[in-house]
């Protein structure tokens, strides 16, 4: 729900900048979104989840460092500056 919410946001937005175009200049805008469909569907024939699981198969455990979960979360916490302000 909250990310339906927030989606509306982000199309109300920009319905507030385009509402004052004119019709002409919409029509050309909905040919492009409907390009982009078409475009996508040709260039993404894999489905998400076949992307996700390649995704993961190339990228998970490839870290290459020598620290512990533990010692790089502490280094997180400690570096991070997000803290330092919400300590004062």
């Amino acid at each position: 729900m909250k990310i339906a919410l927030h989606n509306q946001a982000i199309i109300d937005g920009y319905w507030e900048s385009l509402k004052s175009l004119s019709d002409e200049v919409k029509l050309k805008l909905i040919e492009k979104i409907i390009k982009s469909f078409s475009e996508k569907s040709r260039t993404n024939s894999k489905k998400e989840s076949e992307h996700t699981d390649e995704m993961i198969k190339r990228f998970a455990g490839s870290w290459a460092g020598n620290e512990s979960t533990d010692e790089i979360m502490d280094s997180i916490k400690k570096n991070s500056t997000l803290r330092k302000i919400q300590k004062l």
